[in-house]
């Protein structure tokens, strides 16, 4: 070693890739990437073109990279997905990060963590939204306690169809993952009991008591109109969440088996 190689910078200390874990004693929570307004090429070449009603592709598994080469920032945490930068965490969420997971001072990788691009829609010329991304991170790496733990689930007893029964989907289980989580471990690949319940003028979809979704507007004004009370006689196929090639995670989902009779006086 020569006299010079001690004035040389020694250089990050490098951290193993880790991967997020959300274990018993944590939650999900939302964290605002910042920057997606630099990056709006490569979130169009992840999530697909606009569309009226948002990205073709939301919901993907995204790494969070630590490196020290950002002359703004020496902490700075970048955000990517299959490989192209969406953005950073803000320098606040980035500490905390990094001091969460011993990550301060270090280079290396997070991931397997959950992303959601946001915005994308184009509804007209004057009328388009940008692409954003919200990340899920462990509630505990900022100090927020978990919730207390729900009962446990018994396994309603489904009602056998009466006659013929026709499937339908319903929307927003994006919205209800912990629930469909708890009832994929309860169903075990089962058919589960449900019910359509009216409220407010919404018709919500509960699956063992839970809810999980609700109809689309056109279907719940016609059951509204149809009906004045919940309809039971329902079964419920639960679709587990899965991650597929490319990075993308396609989330749990519901698939109602309605009696004919009922399906018939919504269309």
């Amino acid at each position: 070693m020569g006299l010079f190689d001690f004035l040389r910078p020694k250089p990050p200390a490098q951290s193993a890739a880790r991967t997020v874990n959300f274990d018993t004693d944590s939650e999900g929570m939302d964290v605002d990437v910042v920057g997606e307004s630099f990056n709006q090429d490569n979130l169009e070449r992840i999530a697909g073109p606009k569309t009226p009603d948002g990205p073709t592709r939301s919901s993907f598994e995204a790494a969070l990279v630590l490196y020290r080469s950002n002359p703004h920032d020496p902490e700075a945490i970048r955000v990517e997905i299959n490989g192209l930068t969406v953005g950073h965490l803000s320098r606040e969420d980035a500490r905390t990060v990094r001091a969460a997971t011993g990550g301060t001072g270090q280079e290396g990788s997070i991931e397997g963590v959950l992303a959601k691009v946001t915005g994308g829609w184009a509804r007209s010329r004057s009328d388009t939204g940008t692409y954003g991304v919200v990340l899920t991170l462990p509630s505990k790496w900022f100090g927020i306690a978990p919730r207390p733990k729900p009962a446990p689930l018994e396994l309603q007893p489904v009602q056998p169809p009466a006659g013929a029964v026709v499937a339908i989907e319903i929307i927003g289980e994006s919205q209800h993952q912990d629930e469909l989580k708890r009832l994929t471990a309860l169903a075990d690949g089962q058919l589960l009991a449900a019910v359509l319940r009216p409220v407010d003028g919404s018709v919500l979809a509960l699956v063992n008591g839970l809810v999980v979704g609700e109809l689309g507007k056109s279907m719940a004004s016609k059951f509204n109109a149809e009906f004045s009370a919940e309809i039971d006689g329902i079964q419920a196929q639960i679709r587990p969440g899965e991650r597929t090639t490319g990075g993308f995670f396609k989330p749990s989902g519901v698939t109602l088996y309605v009696p004919i009779d009922v399906v018939v006086r919504l269309k």
